[in-house]
C-alpha cells in the first residue's frame, strides 16, 4: 500500500482545490492510502468532500509566501520564525509511515530541504499550479524553483506555462489539470431560474476567487464601455465568487469595505450605475450550475494565463471563451475562442460583441473547445498517469 499525504495552502472555495478533489477521486480506487495535511480550512463544505477520499485531514499551520514579502531578505528571515512550527508535520508523516509527500503548490519551498534531512527515504512531489512570481529582482523566484528543483523527486506541471522553469529537470512533467465528465449528468443549472433570467438575455460571465489579479476591475471596466454602446442583443454581466459580505456591502449605502479591493469593486459598480446589469453570486461549491447557464465566459486576469481550472471547466461545457494572454495551450485563438491583451477593456469589448452577435460562432467555438478538453482532461486517464508516478517512485 502507498501512503500519500497531499500538502495544502489551504482548503477554500478554489481552482486548486477542487483540482485536488479530483486527482483524490482519480486514484480512489488504486491501492493509495491518502491523507492531507492543510494550513487552514475556510470551507467546511469542501472539507467535508474531501475526507470521503482520504483517511485523515489534519489543520497544521505553516508559514507560506504573501503579496507582502516580496523582498527575499525578509521572506528568508520570516521563514526562519517559523521553523518549529514544520516538527508537527514532520512527526505527522513519520507517525503515519507516509511513503510519498504531495505538494499541490508551489508556495512551501522553505519546507523541502528540512523535510528531507528529517525523513530521507520520503519521496516528494511538487505539483506547480500557478507561476512562480519573480517579486523583487528574482532572488525569491530563483530560490523557489532551485529548492523545489533540488529536493522534488517529481515536478508535475498544470501547462508547459509553468513547465517553463523546470524544462532541463529530468523530473518535470507536464499533465494538464483533469475534468470529470460524468458531473455533466448531475447539473442543476440554477442562474437563470434564480434570478429569473429569460433566454433572450447573452449571459457573459467570470468565475474566480475574490483577488485583485484576476482582473474584477478590467472586467468590470468592460462592461462600462459596453453599456455605453446601443446593441440589440440584451445582456448581463455575471460575477460567480464573490464573497457574501461583498454583496451585502454592494446593497448597503455608506458601508467602507475593509479591503481596498472590495471597495474599489464596490464603489466602481455604484459609482458607475452597474448595479442593474451585473449579477454577483457568492462562493459556491458547485461552480458547474452556474456556468452552464452563462452564454461567453470572461477570464480578464492581469496575469495573462488563461489556462486555469475555470478555463477548463468553461470548455468542457462548450462555453466560447475571451481571455488575457498568449499560451495557446488550451484556449486556440479564433478556434476555441479569444486571447487578448491584459488591462485592455476595449479590445476585450470587441471580441465579447463579437460573441453576443454571432451566436453560431460561440457554439462553433464551444463544440471545438469541449472536444479539446475530451481529449487533454480525461479524469481516468489522469488517474493512471499520477498513479505511475507514485508507483515509479517507490519502485
Amino acid at each position: 500500500m502507498i501512503k500519500v499525504c497531499y500538502l495544502m495552502h489551504g482548503i477554500y472555495y478554489g481552482g486548486a482545490t477542487r483540482s485536488l478533489h479530483l486527482l483524490l477521486k482519480a486514484i480512489d480506487n488504486y491501492q493509495v492510502e491518502k491523507y492531507i495535511v492543510s494550513i487552514s480550512c475556510r470551507a467546511n463544505e469542501i472539507k467535508s468532500q474531501l475526507s470521503q477520499y482520504v483517511k485523515q485531514i489534519k489543520i497544521i499551520k505553516q508559514n507560506i509566501i504573501s503579496n507582502n514579502q516580496i523582498h527575499y531578505e525578509d521572506y528568508i528571515s520570516a521563514m526562519r520564525k517559523f521553523d518549529d512550527d514544520i516538527t508537527q508535520l514532520i512527526k505527522f508523516l513519520l507517525l503515519n509511515k507516509i511513503n510519498i509527500l504531495h505538494i499541490n503548490t508551489s508556495v512551501f519551498p522553505h519546507l523541502l530541504r528540512i523535510i528531507k534531512e528529517a525523513i530521507p527515504d520520503l519521496k516528494i512531489v511538487t505539483h506547480i499550479r500557478e507561476l512562480i512570481p519573480k517579486y523583487d529582482d528574482g532572488r525569491l523566484q530563483e530560490f523557489f524553483i532551485r529548492n523545489i528543483s533540488e529536493y522534488s523527486e517529481k515536478i508535475i506541471c498544470i501547462s508547459n506555462n509553468e513547465f517553463r522553469y523546470f524544462q532541463n529537470n529530468s523530473n518535470g512533467i507536464v499533465i494538464p489539470n483533469p475534468f470529470d465528465f460524468s458531473s455533466l449528468y448531475g447539473l442543476d443549472p440554477k442562474l437563470k431560474s434564480n434570478y429569473k433570467i429569460s433566454n433572450d438575455i447573452v449571459l457573459i460571465g467570470m468565475l474566480s476567487h475574490f483577488s485583485e489579479k484576476k482582473g474584477h476591475l478590467e472586467y468590470l471596466k468592460t462592461l462600462y464601455l459596453l453599456k455605453s454602446l446601443s446593441i440589440k442583443k440584451k445582456f448581463k454581466f455575471v460575477i460567480i465568487g464573490m464573497k457574501k459580505s461583498q454583496i451585502i456591502k454592494k446593497i448597503v449605502k455608506n458601508v467602507i469595505a475593509k479591503n481596498n479591493y472590495e471597495k474599489k469593486v464596490i464603489d466602481f459598480i455604484n459609482t458607475n450605475s452597474l448595479k442593474d446589469h451585473i449579477i454577483l453570486i457568492p462562493y459556491t461549491n458547485r461552480p458547474l450550475d452556474y456556468l452552464a447557464d452563462l452564454d461567453i465566459v470572461i477570464r480578464p486576469s492581469l496575469e495573462a494565463d488563461p489556462w486555469g481550472r475555470d478555463i477548463i471547466e468553461a470548455m468542457a461545457l462548450k462555453k466560447p471563451i475571451v481571455a488575457t494572454g498568449t499560451s495557446e495551450f488550451f484556449i486556440e485563438n479564433e478556434k476555441t475562442g479569444y486571447l487578448v491583451s491584459p488591462r485592455d477593456p476595449e479590445q476585450m469589448l470587441a471580441k465579447i460583441i463579437e460573441l453576443i452577435n454571432e451566436p453560431e460562432k460561440r457554439k462553433e467555438f464551444g463544440e471545438a473547445g469541449h472536444r479539446k478538453i475530451r481529449q487533454m482532461c480525461d479524469l481516468d486517464e489522469y488517474g493512471k498517469k499520477i498513479f505511475n508516478i507514485y508507483s515509479e517512485l517507490l519502485a
